[in-house]
């Protein structure tokens, strides 16, 4: 399956960033970020595809929401009959991720927060949130695993964590513990995090590492959502490329 929302009729300023695609109600929906690079500061926004067979697809909307000081990296997550779009900002030095909900993919309502790192533990990278449904002692939590760097006084090399109860108010918390177990530690770039048979699944991007220009997918287990992960020996290198940076921001679907 082959899906670009680039086609020849589009001007050569217009680009495409990220693709993350959802399962609801027996359709499939694809995402893109877009943007036209004649433009200044960046607006960011957002395609729709739609599909009922994951091979036929066609576009609903193209450049919904454009969004000034947003750039490349975003989450979005589906809880209940809401759609959630988590993009991600800089706007005077400052980055953060916006909340905005949608009932039918189309209209969206934005909720004017501004969710940054916390510099107790975060330096300023934050984007490409990845959300984990799950439980604990107070009933459902989301888990928000987010790409950062995690500061030097804090612990090595990771991302960051945050944590939720409605998918809109969310707090910042200190970063997942990864146990690198003797592999070099580096920062690195969310793809999913997801508990199956009691065990929780981390999937990381690096470039550069190992050796290999190309990003990997590597994986690290954890018997809690909040670590420690670490490196999962019988698949740690899920997938990668060895000279060109082509695989990398993979999601699980559901």
């Amino acid at each position: 399956m082959f899906l670009s929302p680039i086609t020849a009729a589009d001007s050569k300023e217009r680009r495409a960033w990220d693709n993350l695609t959802l399962y609801d109600r027996g359709t499939y929906y694809s995402f893109f970020n877009t943007i036209y690079t004649d433009r200044s500061p960046r607006a960011y926004g957002l395609d729709v595809a739609t599909s009922t067979d994951g091979v036929h697809w066609e576009f609903i909307a193209r450049d919904l929401i454009p969004i000034a000081g947003a750039h490349a990296g975003y989450g979005m997550h589906r809880l209940g009959d809401r759609c959630f779009y988590y993009p991600t900002c800089t706007i005077d030095g400052r980055t953060h991720f916006r909340v905005l909900s949608s009932s039918d993919w189309l209209d969206w309502t934005d909720h004017e927060l501004e969710i940054g790192p916390d510099s107790r533990w975060y330096r300023d990278r934050w984007d490409e949130l990845c959300i984990l449904e799950d439980r604990d002692s107070e009933g459902s939590i989301l888990y928000g695993y987010i790409s950062s760097e995690v500061d030097e006084s804090v612990g090595p090399p990771g991302i960051g964590l945050l944590t939720s109860r409605n998918g809109i108010d969310w707090e910042v918390s200190p970063p997942p513990v990864i146990d690198w177990g003797g592999l070099p530690a580096q920062h690195g770039e969310v793809n999913f995090c997801i508990r199956e048979n009691g065990h929780y699944y981390l999937g990381l991007s690096f470039r550069l590492y190992g050796d290999t220009l190309g990003y990997s997918i590597c994986v690290f287990t954890s018997d809690t959502p909040t670590g420690p992960f670490k490196p999962d020996r019988e698949a740690f290198r899920l997938t990668g490329t060895t000279t060109r940076d082509t695989t990398w921001l993979t999601h699980t679907f559901h």
